[in-house]
């Protein structure tokens, strides 16, 4: 798994909204190409501290996983490890986003 090395929440957030961009708008056969390091990013922003990356993250998996369901079920485990965090947070607003994300 790939961990961030940045600090700065703000610049996490940036580079969550921009991998969230690029698989929103690439097709789905080159989501396939590099899936692997894109579950690797999606799993270290999945458990970031900062509630923001998060959100960001969770939707980013939603997306994900409607766009190229024929691949993911491949890393259904690795993402399910990631979505714990959320899950178990504090906040209601991100565990009623974790569980959306898992149905």
């Amino acid at each position: 798994m790939m961990e961030t090395n940045e600090d700065c929440e703000e610049i996490r957030m940036q580079m969550c909204e921009l991998l969230h961009i690029v698989v929103a708008r690439v097709k789905h056969e080159l989501v396939w190409t590099f899936v692997q390091p894109i579950v690797d990013n999606l799993r270290a922003l999945l458990m970031d501290p900062f509630k923001n990356v998060q959100m960001e993250a969770l939707e980013m998996t939603k997306t994900l996983t409607l766009k190229s369901t024929e691949v993911i079920y491949h890393y259904v485990e690795l993402i399910g490890r990631a979505l714990l965090p959320s899950i178990s947070s504090r906040s209601s607003k991100l565990r009623i986003k974790g569980l959306e994300v898992m149905c």
